[in-house]
C-alpha cells in the first residue's frame, strides 16, 4: 500500500499501542507509540513517535535512545494480520515491523 490517506486510517489506531522492529543490522526494537504521521507527496513516507523505546540484548529489554522511526512509502508494505495486528515489510533490506494495537498482550 503506497502512502495515501487509505494508509494512515489503517495506521492510527495503533497510536498508544506498541511497534516492534526486527533488523538484521540492528537488532529487535519495542517502542510504545505516541503518535504516527502518514506524508503523501513525492518524499511520502511513515513517520512513528515513540514514547519509550526498547532494545532487545539476547536476554533482556533495555531503555535505549527514543529516535523516530521515519520509513520511505516507497520501500513500506503491509497488510493487516490476525489480533488486529499490522504486519509490514521494508524492501530491499531484512527489516520487518509489527503494529500492535493498544491492550494487545503478548
Amino acid at each position: 500500500m503506497a502512502c495515501s490517506s487509505d494508509l494512515n486510517a489503517v495506521l492510527q489506531p495503533f497510536v498508544s499501542g506498541v511497534l516492534e522492529i526486527q533488523s538484521e543490522d540492528s537488532g529487535l526494537f519495542r517502542g510504545t507509540i505516541r503518535s504516527i504521521t502518514v506524508t503523501e507527496g513525492e518524499n511520502s513516507a511513515v513517520i512513528v513517535l515513540f514514547s519509550e523505546m526498547k532494545i532487545h540484548n539476547g536476554k533482556d529489554w533495555v531503555e535505549t535512545e527514543n529516535a523516530p522511526y521515519v520509513v520511505s512509502c516507497i520501500l513500506f508494505s503491509g497488510n493487516e494480520i490476525s489480533g488486529g495486528r499490522y504486519f509490514y515489510r521494508i524492501a530491499f533490506s531484512n527489516e520487518v515491523g509489527t503494529f500492535f494495537p493498544p491492550g494487545y498482550d503478548k
